[in-house]
């Protein structure tokens, strides 16, 4: 019964120290219309965390010859991921972050679905070249001349104009090309550009490890 506890607390902690987050800032301090980085560069099993600043942004999946439009609405078998809209007042109490695992290292495109920021630049990327006619640079550029900027679900033919009262929405897991949505959440942001889960897991596994072994030791 001790080893079969060992071996999960062993792979466990081994879970932890394999798993690398991936921080994206959403918007920024001083209202600038961006993603940072723009460019992420991930290994599959590593986990993309966008971290809302103030303002009212949005992370929505595209394909990479259709900016500003939904990727459920030019791929048939892709879903897409999708945070909602995250409004946050310019000094907030708690940091609204929306998760991407990845799954591979096929390059992923995104942007803020909020009334003509995906056209102002407000476009990103996972795994994305560094140059050339696939770089997020040449996304960005495409976005420019997108005749709309449409936020999942949304029918209308004009930009984009999410209601201040917005809330995020809870997602379910859909597989895209590339990563899997996971739920979006307010919690404190980690603050780190990329930091892996060892830090955030090790009290509960220790405190788990205690535990069992406690148990061991009454039997």
């Amino acid at each position: 019964m001790y080893l079969t506890s060992a071996a999960i607390f062993l792979a466990l902690g081994t879970w932890a120290q394999a798993t690398t987050i991936r921080v994206v800032t959403v918007g920024a301090s001083n209202g600038a219309l961006t993603f940072s980085p723009n460019n992420t560069q991930a290994q599959a099993g590593d986990v993309v965390q966008f971290q809302f600043m103030p303002g009212n942004h949005s992370v929505a999946q595209a394909d990479f010859s259709s900016p500003c439009m939904p990727v459920a609405q030019t791929q048939a078998t892709t879903s897409g991921w999708w945070s909602g809209f995250m409004p946050m007042p310019a000094n907030p109490q708690s940091m609204p972050v929306f998760s991407v695992p990845v799954k591979d290292a096929n390059p992923v495109y995104f942007y803020c679905a909020q009334s003509n920021h995906c056209q102002s630049g407000m476009v990103g990327a996972i795994n994305a070249p560094t140059s050339g006619s696939m770089s997020v640079d040449a996304f960005a550029s495409a976005a420019k001349s997108a005749p709309q900027n449409m936020a999942p679900g949304q029918t209308s033919n004009s930009v984009s104009s999410a209601d201040s009262s917005s809330t995020a929405t809870t997602m379910a897991t859909s597989t895209t090309s590339g990563s899997t949505a996971v739920t979006a959440s307010s919690a404190p942001p980690i603050n780190a550009a990329s930091r892996t889960l060892a830090g955030v897991a090790k009290q509960s596994i220790y405190g788990a490890s205690l535990a069992g072994l406690a148990a061991f030791l009454f039997l």
